[in-house]
């Protein structure tokens, strides 16, 4: 019976490489797709200018102003109102309450969508890029200008939604260390 096993599973392995097909190939493909999955969407801040290290830490509430675009065509009114929507969703997240938990001075941003493509069925990446304005709420004066790249490879998070949630949550990560001095 052994035997039998193994010379079923020597003979689809020798079917498969007849073919064309390399079972090292499908298995590395498969935990690509598979690690894409998990890894989900993702962000990367960049600091274009002011928002020094420190200069953050008398802010210690977080509010949303304006969600617009330049580029109306790529960024329609619908997808302003679903990444408004995520927003507010993810800043009543436990780490964004934690990291600007009230009270205290207010820091206001303005997000500026730049950039919106959706990831296809068959594949490619998603992509959302913000262009985001921090301001001082009491004096309007602008205290930063921070450059959000968000990206997505995964087919379970490739939405707007995903993606916007994704952005500010690293946007209230990043602005959490400017405020604690941190660098990055």
């Amino acid at each position: 019976m052994m035997r039998l096993t193994v010379k079923v599973w020597v003979g689809c392995w020798l079917m498969l490489v007849a073919t064309g097909c390399n079972p090292v190939s499908m298995a590395t493909s498969a935990a690509g797709a598979a690690y894409k999955v998990v890894r989900g969407a993702e962000a990367d801040p960049t600091l274009i200018r002011g928002a020094v290290p420190g200069d953050l830490a008398a802010y210690r509430s977080l509010r949303l102003g304006e969600v617009t675009t330049d580029v109306p065509p790529i960024c329609t009114g619908e997808v302003l109102a679903k990444v408004r929507a995520a927003i507010i969703e993810q800043l009543g997240d436990e780490e964004a309450v934690r990291a600007f938990p009230g009270g205290g001075r207010v820091l206001r941003f303005d997000v500026l969508c730049r950039f919106f493509k959706e990831r296809g069925l068959i594949g490619g990446e998603g992509r959302l890029d913000w262009m985001v304005t921090l301001r001082d709420v009491e004096s309007d004066a602008v205290v930063g200008l921070v450059f959000v790249e968000g990206v997505s490879e995964s087919p379970l998070q490739h939405g707007v939604r995903d993606m916007a949630r994704e952005n500010t949550k690293e946007l209230v990560r990043f602005l959490e260390r400017r405020r604690q001095g941190l660098p990055r």
